[in-house]
């Protein structure tokens, strides 16, 4: 495809805030392209489990579930203790007041979602915080309705399945309560009609994209792929168009405006040493996101002179890779009863069961302390026949976990230790602190089952506390759990208008940044599930209308 010679604005990556930035361009009439340098749509967003955080948003109040911006603002604080440059007021106000009115705008041009009550915020015990939850989802689709565009979404295998988000709970407790054989019946429903029909049924990340993919098409807006950016423009100081690779031809595409949508740089095993913490489980091993975040336009930004924050940050996930090279998230698993984790002196440090992010930041925090990455996942055989671990099913255990080493299994505490190398005196002690804990149902260490958020990810089956189980029936296992992530978080420094700053806090004129290659305006915390779509779309949304002049300082050319 030959593109215009010029736009009013140039978008480059295919996330969910590029796509909600060119369709709020095009709703505006203005001309607007999409330009992704992978061979697959829908960026990290397609990738992942699709969730929004709106706070204050429409289906809310229907559900029974008031919210306002004084109670929002009163939650963001309690979580976002550190402000940075990035982290600012200003951005998290606009993050709350823009929210409903970008998801508005998206309603009325057809986007279908649903509010996800009952996805807790991660931190509901704080003030503001909201049990209930606040994010939404898009409903499901047929890839048959993308056309030829159904077979090119950007997925990942573990999110591949027809599963609804507020659905992921209830099924892996499938073995356990009846709700979750229910929904598996469901899944499995789901999945006789896809191969009936030979096609897809997109859910999570891939729904939403691929509900934003034909909006964009029924509108016109061109959306090109492997067609990655290698340069930005810069005339009197002004970023004013691109050079993309088109087929192996380069050609200069003029913008009014540039959009930077292009991700992190968690694919970039070189990118990672310098700036992230370690130890790095083999560079990029354990990433779960899009290998298209290989940090290039970064770089070229970076280069212009634009401000970064937060570069030693990710949306942290503790995980593994498991034998035959797959990596694999252990979020769900680590909150199940009859499982806990130790460092490797067989010390128990947190809780099992908490915002994943905020676990990966624990643990890099006790590895300054005593050697935590990885850490050992203990588990007893309840937990093995009755739920899952990693890609694995409840009691199905693959051979070659066993046989490669990666699974440790013992018949006593005592031999697992010694397979692991963990003391054997100290897990013992571990184990049997843990072990009156759940007995009572309350953890007296780390508040394991406290938040909403926990409870949601364990077995409602299992009394007086969902997520606390004893550790005490052989044979025991162990795996390793290396902290993973979906991204990073840290980025371009830009205001609430997505305009990329420098230094000096002055823009860069015609340079725009939302999602992943952007810092995360509410710093080193993650207040709720869907946080990272959610600022991607609502800066991508605001920098579109401020590029294009539709906000209250616009731009000026």
């Amino acid at each position: 495809m030959r593109l215009d010679d010029s736009y009013d604005l140039v978008v480059v990556g295919s996330g969910a805030g590029g796509m909600t930035a060119a369709l709020t361009a095009a709703k505006m009439g203005r001309s607007v392209v999409v330009l992704e340098k992978e061979s697959a749509f829908g960026g990290s967003t397609s990738r992942s489990g699709g969730a929004v955080w709106i706070p204050c948003n429409a289906h809310m109040g229907p559900a029974g579930v008031p919210d306002d911006f004084d109670t929002a603002m009163r939650y963001i604080e309690a979580c976002c203790v550190e402000h940075t440059s990035a982290a600012t007021r200003e951005r998290m106000e606009a993050y709350v007041r823009t929210g409903p009115e970008m998801l508005s705008f998206l309603e009325s041009e057809g986007l279908e979602v649903d509010y996800l009550k009952g996805y807790s915020d991660y931190y509901d015990e704080r003030p503001g915080g909201q049990p209930q939850g606040r994010s939404i989802a898009a409903r499901m689709i047929d890839s048959r309705e993308l056309g030829a565009w159904g077979t090119r979404m950007n997925r990942y295998a573990m999110f591949a399945a027809p599963v609804g988000l507020l659905e992921f709970p209830p099924l892996s407790n499938a073995a356990t309560t009846f709700k979750g054989k229910i929904v598996a019946l469901k899944v499995g429903w789901r999945m006789m009609l896809q191969k009936l029909r030979k096609a897809d049924i997109l859910s999570q990340g891939s729904a939403l994209q691929g509900r934003m993919l034909k909006l964009a098409l029924e509108r016109g807006v061109p959306v090109l792929l492997e067609a990655p950016v290698l340069d930005l423009i810069v005339e009197r100081g002004r970023v004013a168009g691109v050079v993309v690779d088109t087929g192996g031809a380069k050609q200069t595409v003029r913008a009014g405006a540039v959009l930077l949508n292009a991700g992190g740089f968690s694919a970039n095993a070189a990118l990672r040493e310098r700036h992230l913490p370690g130890p790095q489980q083999d560079g990029a091993a354990n990433y779960l996101g899009n290998p298209g975040d290989t940090g290039e336009v970064l770089e070229k930004a970076i280069a212009l002179g634009a401000a970064t924050d937060q570069l030693e940050e990710s949306w942290w996930v503790p995980g593994g890779q498991i034998p035959g090279g797959m990596p694999v998230s252990h979020t769900i698993d680590l909150s199940k009863p009859h499982c806990i984790m130790v460092d490797q002196s067989g010390q128990r440090y947190l809780d099992e069961a908490q915002g994943y992010m905020e676990i990966g930041q624990t643990m890099f925090a006790r590895n300054r302390q005593v050697p935590a990455v990885p850490s050992w996942a203990i588990f007893d055989s309840r937990h093995r026949k009755r739920y899952g671990w990693g890609m694995a099913m409840p009691g199905k255990t693959p051979p070659e976990w066993l046989e490669s080493g990666y699974l440790k299994k013992a018949d006593t505490l005592a031999g697992l230790a010694a397979l692991c190398a963990i003391p054997a005196n100290g897990l013992a002690a571990t184990v049997e602190r843990f072990n009156a804990f759940a007995r009572q149902g309350r953890d007296e260490d780390f508040a394991r089952g406290a938040r909403a958020y926990d409870r949601m990810n364990g077995d409602p089956s299992n009394k007086p506390n969902p997520s606390l189980g004893t550790v005490e029936q052989g044979p025991f296992y162990a795996a390793p759990v290396h902290v993973g992530d979906v991204g990073t978080c840290g980025g371009l420094v830009t205001d609430a208008d997505g305009r990329v700053l420098k230094h000096d806090g002055s823009a860069i004129g015609g340079l725009y940044a939302s999602g992943n290659i952007a810092a995360n305006c509410f710093g080193r915390a993650y207040p709720g599930p869907g946080i990272t779509i959610g600022q991607s779309m609502i800066f991508g949304y605001r920098a579109a209308r401020a590029a294009l002049g539709a906000n209250s300082q616009p731009e000026r050319q």
